[in-house]
């Protein structure tokens, strides 16, 4: 009986912090990162303050929480785009164009997972949960990477010093046989198209262009042509 209860119990906790992370999401959409507030989440679920705090003892664990769940949807939704394609390059294109849809189709979650100052979601610690989302996210791109790899890469002591350092750092907090100049080409990539995404997803590109799709898949195609060639 016990056992029964506690089982019970653990159900209904579960299904309670699903419905609190699914309305801060709602408020999020709605009212922006402002609009998540412990007491607007309260109000909507039509539980007291204090029950709440049962659950999150602050909105900062709050925001945590609900930014690793929008890092594990967008992981999941670019992994089940890529199911079925063969060849890394072309797993690499789809992995690219869901990751622009669904950050057009879900911009006030893109806000907070990546335009919100760092503290903001606990993104600066290295051992936080927000931090290991981002290294999952970071893993699918880079997995790709690693099998795309032999591609034209700097030799790592051509390299500036202090870059060389801060790549070194950084291979050694990721699974990947990449040497430190193809982690340069990597990252050189990514921030690429990721900053084509996060300008689009901002409306800072209608200075210029109206539809930006054509833009992307033409700078996704020079990434794709630039990994073409295998390392001299």
């Amino acid at each position: 009986m016990t056992t029964t209860v506690s089982s019970r119990r653990d159900r209904l906790r579960a299904a309670t912090l699903t419905e609190i992370i699914e309305t801060a999401r709602r408020l999020l959409v709605a009212e922006g990162q402002s609009g998540v507030t412990l007491r607007a989440i309260s109000r909507e679920m039509g539980m007291t303050a204090p029950a709440l705090y049962r659950y999150f003892d602050s909105l900062d664990r709050l925001l945590e929480r609900l930014c690793v769940s929008l890092f594990d949807e967008c992981i999941d939704h670019i992994r089940s785009c890529m199911a079925g394609v063969d060849g890394p390059a072309e797993r690499l294109g789809v992995a690219c164009r869901e990751f622009r849809r669904w950050s057009l189709d879900h911009r006030a979650e893109f806000t907070l997972m990546f335009a919100s100052p760092a503290d903001a979601v606990a993104q600066h610690r290295p051992e936080g949960e927000v931090h290991a989302a981002g290294m999952r996210f970071c893993a699918v791109f880079l997995t790709l990477f690693n099998e795309i790899h032999p591609f034209a890469a700097p030799a790592d002591d051509e390299l500036p010093g202090e870059l060389r350092e801060q790549l070194e750092a950084f291979k050694a907090t990721v699974d990947t046989p990449l040497s430190v100049g193809a982690l340069q080409v990597y990252l050189s990539h990514w921030i690429r198209l990721y900053g084509m995404v996060a300008l689009e997803v901002f409306g800072h590109l209608g200075f210029a262009l109206s539809d930006a799709e054509s833009m992307f898949e033409t700078e996704l195609a020079s990434v794709k042509r630039s990994l073409r060639s295998s390392t001299p």
